[in-house]
């Protein structure tokens, strides 16, 4: 294997069109600083999104602590039983877990799988909106919103939440009903009558 020498090497011919090496370099270095000294689009979106989210919140925060009777609630602390409240509260929970997981099911069928801490996460997510819009729809629309974004199927989305909301009420029925009629005397007749037409006129228009 030879070795060729530098007097063997072919010379480059220097043309007068070609730039010196310091010249490449120095415009190097000002492609460089003039795109570190302006600050990227998508960071900047970044924080105003961020901006508009935080002041949503100290809005809604504000909305919530102003609506909130202070004094009753002063007043009634002392008089709380800590069994009955720590049962509440746990029953309150596993009542989310089980309405997260009846909707895991109604999304896996929609072939959307989404693991369940993250639907318990959007599920108390929508209870808080419903605490703050006017109708008690608002939570719904937020699920099916943040579902929909994050696996790209809006239609399915949507539909897991209304029917979500159809088998909520066909299992209230299950229950209310048979306790209706088996503890009639302690309902007023006239709560018990419009319960009935209520139910009546949802399964119709659900029928239709």
């Amino acid at each position: 294997m030879s070795i060729l020498t530098p007097k063997e090497l072919i010379p480059i011919e220097k043309t007068p069109d070609m730039p010196e090496a310091s010249e490449i370099l120095q415009e190097c270095n000002k492609d460089t600083t003039s795109e570190g000294s302006q600050p990227p689009k998508g960071k900047r979106a970044g924080w105003l999104k961020f901006g508009l989210r935080l002041g949503c919140t100290i809005v809604l925060l504000a909305f919530l602590l102003k609506s909130i009777s202070w004094s009753a609630i002063l007043h009634s602390i002392p008089h709380l039983d800590d069994g009955v409240l720590l049962i509440g509260i746990a029953m309150g929970l596993l009542g989310v877990i089980i309405s997260a997981y009846q909707w895991q099911s109604l999304l896996d069928a929609e072939y959307m799988h989404i693991d369940l801490r993250r639907l318990v996460n959007l599920y108390l997510v929508g209870i808080a909106f419903n605490h703050f819009l006017p109708t008690g729809m608002g939570g719904d629309m937020i699920k099916a919103y943040y579902v929909g974004k994050e696996e790209g199927n809006t239609v399915g989305a949507a539909s897991a939440v209304i029917m979500s909301r159809v088998t909520g009420f066909m299992g209230m029925l299950f229950i209310s009903v048979p306790a209706l009629f088996i503890w009639y005397a302690v309902f007023p007749h006239n709560l018990a009558i419009t319960f009935l037409l209520a139910c009546l006129i949802m399964c119709g228009a659900l029928a239709g």
